[in-house]
């Protein structure tokens, strides 16, 4: 008898250690094989270089990020092979890599954070490295800790280490980015929200995302809507309250750090990247947008994007598992399609977050499916 009543700790407690063995295996991957992506050099002169003249801020971060990259990884931000013409002159023109800068200082929050740990010793690049891999581990225990709660231990450890170490999730946290910094931030708050229903600190999680990722604003919005629906304490002025607080705050420091408007932010990263985006004047068609369009459909068709949105699409008929977490794919659903149509970007880091709750779902759809057919799985 007491065997029995001890089983289901010994095996939540095996679940655990299998999970952070497998985690941290998976961590320790990430950091050892970064990739570091050229937007690092922007944000090295953003935290680490205080000058304001373009020729210092120029030479100091390329200086710096080739003293902390690799001899590969600096050759290739000087002689680039993928964007020559515009890596290329940001290599050589301090005056057009200066006006770079508001592209990357509009995310606030993720140039705060930076700085903090810049301060307590670490290069700014290794800064950036740090919160992706943390970030990273952050996005994988609550993966495993919701499956945990709605899929049982075995699939929970299974399908959370899969996830993780697939190309899209991996990659992300190997990043010098601040996406897998919006994903894992971003999942801890709908977990505090969906799943333990502690709506404040959840909420307050929320409220950051934007002044990491503009589209933020776009899932603050939707959990908000989600929140007038299905709680009755939170009322439609609550919500209408917070997102003009959130839409203000995000206003006035994208004015503060110098922001583009939004449509010349799009022509740079979908159409064609502009040299001197300060001095160019921008018109973007809808031939142009629709183009983009195309490119990014073509380019996510090569790419195990579509099976995680098929995996979403399968909430809109299912019944099985619980309402909220099919209530959170619909969200998920809803995020992507408005992201994509906002922001037609080829990197799959861009979507890690709801690629996240697709995953959620299906497993916990499959789990639900498997306990209805009476088929035998070790259950909770």
């Amino acid at each position: 008898m007491g065997s029995e009543l001890s089983w289901p700790r010994v095996k939540e407690g095996v679940a655990i250690v299998l999970f952070v063995v497998g985690m941290g295996w998976l961590c320790r991957l990430a950091w050892l094989n970064p990739y570091y992506n050229w937007n690092a050099l922007p944000y090295t002169a953003l935290v680490q270089v205080s000058s304001s003249d373009p020729v210092t801020l120029h030479n100091a971060a390329y200086g710096l990020v080739d003293a902390a990259a690799p001899a590969k990884i600096s050759q290739e931000f000087h002689s680039p092979e993928r964007y020559p013409n515009y890596r290329g002159d940001m290599a050589t023109n301090p005056w057009h890599f200066a006006e770079q800068l508001p592209l990357y200082s509009v995310k606030t929050f993720y140039i705060l954070v930076l700085a903090i740990i810049h301060r307590a010793g670490p290069s700014a690049l290794k800064a950036m490295r740090l919160v992706s891999v943390f970030s990273y581990a952050i996005l994988g225990a609550i993966l495993f800790l919701w499956l945990r709660r709605s899929a049982g231990s075995l699939l929970a450890v299974a399908g959370s280490c899969f996830v993780m170490s697939t190309a899209e999730f991996l990659g992300t946290g190997a990043e010098t980015t601040p996406d897998a910094f919006f994903a894992g931030l971003g999942f801890l708050s709908l977990y505090l929200i969906f799943a333990e229903k502690k709506i404040f600190p959840g909420l307050c999680l929320l409220a950051v995302l934007p002044l990491i990722r503009s589209d933020g604003l776009v899932l603050v919005a939707l959990v908000l809507a989600y929140l007038v629906w299905k709680s009755p304490r939170f009322r439609f002025r609550h919500a209408v309250a917070i997102l003009a607080a959130e839409l203000l705050v995000y206003f006035v420091t994208g004015r503060l750090a110098g922001g583009y408007s939004y449509e010349k932010l799009l022509y740079h990263s979908s159409v064609q990247r502009q040299l001197a985006p300060a001095e160019s004047v921008v018109h973007l068609t809808l031939r142009e947008y629709l183009h983009a369009l195309y490119i990014f459909v073509l380019g996510a068709l090569a790419t195990p994007r579509p099976v995680y949105f098929l995996l979403g699409l399968t909430s809109l008929k299912s019944r099985l598992g619980d309402a909220s977490l099919r209530h959170l794919a619909w969200l998920g659903l809803v995020f992507t399609v408005i992201h994509i149509l906002a922001f037609p970007l080829p990197d799959s880091r861009f979507l890690v977050l709801p690629f996240a709750i697709f995953i959620l779902w299906a497993i916990s759809a499959l789990a639900a499916g498997l306990e209805r057919t009476a088929l035998p799985w070790p259950s909770e």
